[in-house]
């Protein structure tokens, strides 16, 4: 079993959404992979970006009282949000795992780990103990 941090991070937004870092297990037996040799184990890129949101939407569950879990889950949901959704409400988890693999898939969300940048959501995606991997929301900057 390994445990992969995931972080998010939005560019270019000011007063952009603050979503929590989460931690993810991931063990050979879900995988079918690893086994000896202390490879690790890997899922898709697919697999992990939905275990990433349903776990950041856990964690903004926790947050206390009523209007701070809903600032959390709305800051969980605009990580995944073209500029034009943004006034859309937040969904549960499930549409929002959904919005997260459209916007990774449609590069909206650049996926960085160990240094490279994930992109094919059907990719096996080694995964060592502290590994992390980084969300991008990536946003259009204004000027002339």
């Amino acid at each position: 079993m390994a445990l992969l941090e995931v972080r998010s991070r939005t560019v270019g937004v000011p007063g952009g959404p603050a979503v929590p870092a989460v931690w993810l297990e991931v063990a050979a037996a879900e995988t079918g992979a690893g086994g000896g040799g202390g490879d690790g184990d890997a899922l898709t890129l697919r697999e992990i970006v939905r275990r990433a949101v349903r776990a950041q939407f856990t964690a903004a569950g926790s947050a206390g009282g009523v209007q701070a879990e809903s600032e959390a889950r709305r800051s969980v949901g605009a990580q995944f949000r073209a500029d034009r959704e943004r006034a859309e409400p937040v969904g549960d988890a499930a549409a929002e795992e959904e919005r997260a693999l459209a916007a990774v898939g449609g590069g909206l969300v650049a996926v960085f780990m160990g240094g490279r940048r994930l992109e094919c959501l059907d990719e096996q995606v080694p995964v060592r103990e502290g590994d992390r991997i980084t969300f991008l929301r990536l946003t259009a900057l204004a000027g002339g």
